[in-house]
C-alpha cells in the first residue's frame, strides 16, 4: 500500500489548531495521576519560585492535588469533587471548606471565554517536542494586537491532556510555567482518595462562598476595586470576588 501514502509508520495528521484549543480546555475523559513542576518569575529576569504538586484526576471532576515541600512531603493538599473544596495545611493544623469554583457561575461561561480568546488571539499548531515521555501538539497563541507571543501548550497527542504550559512576557521571556514530569494516563483511582476527614485537632475555617460581582455591583454595595494600570493585550475585566480577611471584606 505504499503507493497510496499509508504505512505503519506514517505520521500523525496534524489538527485543527481552533479544535485542538477547544478540546484541551475540557477535563480529560480518563483518569490519571502525576507529577507537575510549578515555576513562576516575579518580573522580567527575577529569581524563579518553583514548587513540586502530585496530581491525581478521576473523571469528571474528581481532584486530589498535593504540593511538595523540597524533600518530598506534602506541604497542603486540595481535594475537590466538583461541589465541595477541601485546602489543608498540615505546617498550619487548619483545613478550610468551600464551595469548589463552577466556570459556569461566572460572569463569563467558557463558551464565551472559548470565543473572547479568539477574537484577540490567533492560534497556530505545530509538532510539539516530548512532555512526560508522551508525543505532543504545541499551540502558540499571538495576541491580535502587535502578534506578541502570549501563551504556548504542549498538547497530548492521545488525551488533549495540556501537558506544559509557558506565560510569556511582551519581551518573549517566560514569566511562569507547569510542566508534567511524570504521568500514568488511564490508571485507576481509589475513590477514597478523593475523601477528604478533617483530622483530630485541625481547626476548620468555613471560607467565603464566590461571587463573580461585576464592577458595577461591586461599586454600588460600597468596594471599590484596585483595577491594575496596565494589563497585556487581549485581557478584560471578567468579575471580581470578595473575600473576608480579619473581619474585613476585601
Amino acid at each position: 500500500l505504499a503507493w497510496l501514502g499509508i504505512s505503519s509508520g506514517s505520521a500523525a495528521p496534524m489538527p485543527d489548531a481552533a479544535a485542538l484549543l477547544r478540546e484541551s480546555w475540557q477535563p480529560p475523559r480518563v483518569p490519571y495521576e502525576a507529577e507537575i513542576a510549578v515555576e513562576r518569575r516575579e518580573g522580567a529576569g527575577g529569581a524563579a519560585v518553583s514548587r513540586r504538586m502530585s496530581v491525581r484526576f478521576s473523571p469528571p471532576n474528581l481532584y486530589r492535588r498535593e504540593l511538595l515541600g523540597p524533600s518530598g512531603e506534602m506541604s497542603q493538599l486540595v481535594v475537590e469533587d466538583g461541589r465541595v473544596e477541601w485546602i489543608y495545611d498540615p505546617g498550619r493544623r487548619k483545613a478550610w471548606r468551600g464551595e469548589a469554583a463552577d466556570p459556569l457561575f461566572k460572569r463569563f461561561g467558557p463558551e464565551e471565554e472559548l470565543d473572547r480568546l479568539g477574537r484577540n488571539y490567533d492560534v497556530s499548531i505545530a509538532t510539539g517536542q516530548r512532555v512526560a515521555g508522551r508525543s505532543t501538539w504545541l499551540l502558540t497563541l499571538r495576541a491580535r494586537a502587535g502578534g506578541l507571543p502570549a501563551r504556548r501548550l504542549w498538547v497530548d497527542r492521545s488525551s488533549g491532556l495540556v501537558l506544559r504550559r509557558e506565560s510569556l512576557r511582551p519581551d518573549g521571556s517566560v514569566a511562569g510555567q507547569e510542566v508534567f514530569t511524570r504521568l500514568r494516563l488511564g490508571a485507576a483511582q481509589d475513590p477514597a482518595r478523593f475523601r477528604f476527614a478533617l483530622p483530630a485537632g485541625v481547626a476548620l475555617v468555613k471560607r467565603t462562598e464566590p461571587d463573580y460581582l461585576a464592577l458595577d455591583e461591586a461599586k454600588a454595595a460600597g468596594i471599590e476595586p484596585r483595577l491594575p494600570a496596565w494589563l497585556p493585550p487581549g485581557f478584560v475585566f471578567e468579575s471580581l470576588d470578595v473575600m473576608a480577611k480579619k473581619g474585613r471584606r476585601d
